[in-house]
C-alpha cells in the first residue's frame, strides 16, 4: 500500500514539473528582414524563394531548404533538409511539412518561365493557391501558414497560365 501511494506522489510531481517546464518554453520565432539578409550574406546562399512564417523563416535553395528561427535568446537556430524532389526537365516540385504544409516549386525552363504569368497549386482537398510568376524561379506555397498541424494527402496538381490565361504547363503527384 505504501508503495502504490509512493508512486502516486512520484507520478503527480513528475507530472507537475514537466508541465512548468513546457510553459515556460518560449516558441520560435522568425528573423527579421535585415537578418535573413546577414544570415544569406554569411552563408554565401543563393536563395530561390524566402518565406516568413510567424515563428520561422523558410529559404528555397536549388539544393534545399533552410528552417530558420531564434530562440529566446536570439540564438539562431536552423534546420536543411534537402530537397526529395519530383524533377522533370522543366521544374522540380516538392512537400514538406515542416513548420506549415508547403510546396516548394522550381522553374528551370527559362521558355517557360518567361511565358508563365501565373502558377496554382491544386490541393486534393480542394484548396488552390496561386502566385505571380514576374519571372522568378523558387515558389514556396504555404497550405496554411498559421497552421502547423495541417493533415493533407500528399497529392497535389500544378498548373502554369500565360498572360491569356493559357494552360502552358500542367504536372503534379
Amino acid at each position: 500500500m505504501k508503495n502504490r501511494y509512493l508512486i502516486s506522489i512520484l507520478i503527480c510531481v513528475s507530472l507537475f514539473i514537466s508541465g512548468c517546464l513546457a510553459s515556460t518554453q518560449k516558441e520560435d520565432k522568425a528573423l527579421t528582414e535585415a537578418e535573413v539578409e546577414e544570415y544569406i550574406q554569411n552563408k554565401n546562399l543563393k536563395p530561390k524563394a524566402v518565406e516568413q512564417l510567424p515563428n520561422m523563416t523558410v529559404i528555397l535553395l536549388e539544393d534545399g531548404i533552410y528552417y530558420v528561427s531564434k530562440n529566446e535568446e536570439d540564438n539562431i537556430k536552423e534546420t536543411m533538409a534537402y530537397i526529395n524532389k519530383h524533377s522533370d526537365n522543366k521544374i522540380t516540385v516538392a512537400m514538406e511539412d515542416i513548420g506549415s504544409l508547403h510546396v516548394y516549386l522550381m522553374i528551370h525552363d527559362n521558355d517557360l518561365r518567361k511565358k508563365a504569368e501565373k502558377i496554382q497549386v491544386d490541393f486534393v482537398n480542394g484548396n488552390s493557391l496561386e502566385q505571380i510568376v514576374n519571372d522568378e524561379e523558387g515558389f514556396i506555397f504555404f497550405y496554411d501558414k498559421d497552421d502547423e498541424n495541417a493533415e493533407v494527402e500528399q497529392e497535389y496538381k500544378i498548373f502554369m497560365y500565360d498572360e491569356n490565361e493559357k494552360l502552358i504547363y500542367k504536372g503534379g503527384v
